[in-house]
């Protein structure tokens, strides 16, 4: 059986494998959007993007919260009170499943006022936004398997077949976007595709944990754990989606889609190496958290500033790369001249400044 420092080291390369094997294709992929769909395309899924980041804002961290409850018992081998979190996990992240597209459903007579009238592309608007919406919620079906296996330190497993499941989704829509040329098709595939994806993970996960149906109750003090970390959790969820999630939306109301379009340009880069930093800081979690159940608090506190730390510099490394090299090297070498998406460098650094302290101030929460 690994250790803590063996199933770290697994997930971290398999963090990195994901991250290299993923990052052209997002390039990729949005170079045959911006051929096929155009700029107003791309800014109208930046802004559904944002919009459906709010909506996602329902699940208040609960996630995270029913993950840290999981440490103890994966510790313990408690096959019976796993079995107990996961079924409550899964009522509660069905239920938000539905509410999300509930309450995007609720904003479909609002769309005109966020686009600002002037769309001007292909399809539907009310069509795209209730095929994403429905891409969005429907990660909750399936999300609570993928979340046991990165409390019990294999995230490694989740990454690969990721990596794979992603490489293959995007190969169907690059072939669905450039034959067909629907913007309906390429969305549907998207959501087939993930949920067939997620309905396997979740296969895998159940036989590899044998969920009994002898629940133990979950205590008191596990309820009260879990409520008192999903209010700190929410809080911390809020704030970030108000400071990340609402430029689209902002830019799209006052200034229009193509400006969103233009703006992605330089988000996704950004966004790519967040996710990158997520991943990889994700990659220990499990193992910190079996840390934690196994080690007095003392110790724990001392890890967890000792990662802080190193991930502040990390951040700060990167935030100075970008703020350096994205105008010269990405836009003018890459977007510019392969995908014929002029962006004007008057307000580039600005910008890319903003950017930077945000990046900061988003990976280091």
């Amino acid at each position: 059986m690994k250790n803590r420092t063996e199933h770290s080291r697994s997930n971290a390369v398999a963090a990195i494998a994901n991250f290299i094997i993923l990052l052209p294709t997002q390039f990729v992929l949005r170079y045959f959007i911006a051929k096929n769909f155009g700029s107003s395309y791309m800014g109208l899924s930046g802004l559904f993007s944002s919009i459906l980041s709010f909506l996602n804002l329902a699940d208040l961290g609960i996630g995270v919260s029913i993950s840290y409850a999981l440490y103890q018992p994966l510790s313990d081998k408690n096959i019976n009170l796993i079995s107990s979190l996961m079924r409550l996990y899964k009522k509660i992240y069905v239920s938000i499943a539905f509410l999300i597209f509930f309450l995007g459903i609720c904003l479909l007579p609002f769309l005109t006022y966020f686009t600002n009238g002037k769309y001007v592309g292909v399809g539907n608007i009310y069509i795209i936004f209730i095929l994403m919406l429905a891409s969005s919620a429907s990660t909750y079906l399936f999300a609570y398997n993928q979340s046991l296996l990165v409390a019990d330190q294999r995230n490694d497993v989740v990454l690969w077949t990721s990596a794979i499941a992603n490489s293959i989704i995007l190969i169907v829509e690059v072939v669905i976007i450039h034959i067909q040329h629907s913007i309906y098709g390429y969305l549907s595939a998207t959501i087939l595709l993930s949920l067939l994806y997620n309905f396997l993970l979740s296969i895998f996960v159940n036989k590899r944990y044998e969920f009994t149906s002898n629940y133990d109750p979950i205590s008191p003090k596990i309820k009260l754990e879990l409520i008192h970390n999903t209010i700190g959790n929410s809080l911390s969820r809020i704030s970030g989606v108000v400071v990340t999630g609402s430029d689209n939306i902002l830019i799209s109301m006052f200034v229009g889609l193509s400006a969103v379009g233009q703006y992605a340009n330089y988000s996704i880069v950004i966004s790519v190496l967040q996710r990158f930093l997520s991943q990889l800081f994700n990659s220990i979690q499990g193992s910190i958290g079996n840390f934690g159940v196994n080690r007095n608090g003392e110790q724990g506190e001392r890890l967890f500033f000792e990662l802080q730390f190193i991930n502040y510099w990390i951040v700060s490394i990167i935030s100075t790369g970008i703020l350096f090299c994205i105008n010269p090297l990405i836009l003018t070498r890459i977007i510019h001249t392969r995908f014929n998406i002029g962006i004007p460098h008057n307000f580039g650094p600005i910008l890319v400044l903003l950017w930077c302290s945000q990046t900061k101030m988003y990976c280091f929460c």
